[in-house]
């Protein structure tokens, strides 16, 4: 009810873009100051990985939603091969199911947005060099690439593992980033 309650309403002789459903500037702000300050606070180096990873990965699963409209599906940021940087755009392929579209879509890419993503890669890198070690004997690889965290947050059923029996428990799993995670 409070989010239905949000909506901007449309005069009906402006133009017609998209599904009318607009949120008012000043409850998105609102949101979004409340989600910086939520992930401020779990970005810190002194936070558990977990902790600093999710928050990151939610940060940019909202960034996205508002920056580019796209559907959200099982991996919410897609790959990381579908950016290209320098032509500001993004691919995707949301519509699997449509009649009138079999490909997929360019997407173009605000600077806001590259640079939340560059930030986000370069914490990721940042997150490898530290904990490779970690995260490959935790992950069963022989190496952790970027793609590998890309776009996804750590599930680990209400713990913070500390030791690497903990991580190598069935309880933390590495996931695609999703709706349902998120909600």
């Amino acid at each position: 009810k409070i989010l239905q309650q949000q909506f901007k309403v449309q005069s009906a002789s402006k133009g017609r873009v998209g599904s009318q459903l607009a949120l008012d500037p000043s409850f998105v702000k609102e949101q979004f100051a409340f989600l910086h300050r939520h992930c401020q606070e779990n970005i810190q180096k002194d936070q558990h990985i977990i902790n600093q990873l999710n928050a990151y990965a939610c940060w940019m699963w909202h960034v996205s939603l508002l920056s580019m409209a796209r559907r959200p599906n099982k991996n919410l940021l897609g790959n990381l091969e579908d950016y290209c940087f320098e032509l500001k755009i993004l691919y995707v392929n949301d519509k699997k199911n449509s009649k009138a579209r079999k490909d997929g879509r360019f997407i173009p890419l605000s600077d806001f947005f590259l640079k939340a993503l560059q930030n986000y890669t370069v914490f990721l890198k940042q997150i490898i060099e530290l904990y490779s070690p970690l995260l490959k004997q935790v992950f069963a690889k022989k190496k952790i690439a970027l793609n590998d965290l890309f776009g996804k947050v750590i599930d680990s059923k209400d713990i913070l593992p500390i030791t690497v029996k903990e991580w190598q428990s069935r309880k933390v799993k590495l996931i695609p980033l999703s709706r349902n995670w998120v909600n």
